[in-house]
């Protein structure tokens, strides 16, 4: 390994350089594009590894600090830095690299955002390594955690694993984290939650209330909606797409970057940012050539209907009717009935034949501008 510091004479080789040593976990660099969105300056780097989160915010201009068990982190395979070790490249742009562990790291610094990317899963105690954070925080700073997501395959090393959007939520709630006005997303192999700290449970994590006195399943109904930006009740379904994300995230995703700081190139523009994306309001035009752009780099990709059907139900209301127009054979209508086994279902169809339907599916049958009339009269 060379101990000169990387000769970087083009910016869009020191662009490739950083992409490549976020490659190494699956859409990990998307993610990161989505700090755009959030407003800091100081920024922690928990379990650094090959230093391309370091690196990226470091070209954008934050002062970052970078931790890991070996201060120096993993030395990247040959074709991404010549065999030359990220650290030195780091050290160039004034990124401070500590040797410790996380739990040891001194507890009187305070950081705009905190950037914890696939570390979590390696410790035995969740809780205690979120109450860190937590303290490590500025009182408006943004935890940026992910995880990865659940697989069946064992990982050496992952210790804290079946990750999905509700379980990383719920641990987060329950060490005094804001997921209320937080953002989600299981993106890739990232399962990962952008959140403030501070909510109501403040004062009984200080009590030294027990994870179980915290959770879903022994809080008041009211508490509990207070806190979640979903209906959350024991038993609820965890494994969702995405809660409260950025609607612009796909767009800047896939868009190119480029570095704001780069003192050895004569780049800085720092002071030229442009403003927060979400502060200027956009004009919205909806003719046939820009839809794509206005609607479809928007969407949230789902791999099967029934994943778009449970975020939906995430996000339904506790009260009211729960109706399906067009049964078919069942299949969505008893789905929904499952995940809300204590809900009456109405379900609409107009096929000859009756479905086979969960007990707690009640059928109409009919064209719907026959039936739904006389069902709404029924039903008013």
């Amino acid at each position: 390994m060379s101990s000169e510091v990387p000769e970087i004479k083009d910016v869009q080789e020191l662009i490739a350089l950083v992409d490549g040593l976020n490659s190494h976990v699956h859409k990990n660099s998307n993610l990161l594009r989505a700090t755009d969105f959030l407003e800091f300056d100081s920024v922690l780097d928990v379990g650094f590894g090959r230093g391309g989160a370091s690196l990226y915010f470091a070209l954008a201009g934050k002062r970052v600090t970078a931790i890991s068990l070996h201060g120096l982190g993993v030395t990247p395979p040959a074709e991404v830095l010549d065999e030359r070790h990220p650290g030195e490249l780091m050290d160039r742009l004034g990124i401070e690299r500590i040797a410790c562990d996380f739990r040891d790291f001194p507890g009187g610094r305070r950081f705009d955002l905190i950037w914890m990317s696939h570390v979590m899963e390696h410790t035995l105690d969740v809780g205690a390594f979120l109450r860190k954070a937590h303290g490590l925080l500025a009182d408006d700073g943004w935890l940026c955690v992910t995880v990865p997501a659940f697989k069946d395959q064992v990982v050496m090393g992952h210790v804290s694993t079946g990750w999905n959007l509700g379980q990383l939520m719920h641990a987060l709630a329950v060490t005094g984290f804001n997921i209320r006005e937080g953002h989600f997303v299981r993106h890739g192999y990232n399962v990962c939650a952008f959140v403030r700290k501070g909510n109501a449970l403040e004062e009984k994590i200080a009590e030294g209330m027990s994870w179980d006195g915290l959770s879903i399943a022994t809080l008041t109904e009211p508490l509990v909606d207070s806190l979640w930006p979903i209906t959350a009740r024991q038993g609820f379904h965890g494994e969702m797409e995405q809660v409260n994300w950025f609607r612009e995230f796909y767009e800047v995703a896939l868009s190119p970057w480029e570095p704001d700081y780069v003192p050895w190139l004569g780049i800085d523009r720092r002071a030229q940012r442009k403003p927060h994306p979400f502060a200027t309001p956009r004009s919205r035009t909806f003719g046939a050539d820009n839809i794509a752009v206005e609607h479809v780099i928007r969407a949230y990709p789902y791999d099967s209907p029934h994943h778009q059907l449970r975020d939906c139900l995430a996000l339904a209301p506790r009260t009211g009717y729960l109706v399906e127009f067009g049964v078919s054979r069942g299949g969505s209508v008893n789905y929904i009935a499952d995940a809300m086994p204590d809900r009456r279902i109405w379900g609409f169809y107009s096929f000859e034949g009756e479905p086979e339907v969960r007990g707690n599916v009640w059928l109409v049958r009919g064209f719907f501008e026959e039936s739904l009339p006389k069902w709404l009269e029924e039903n008013d």
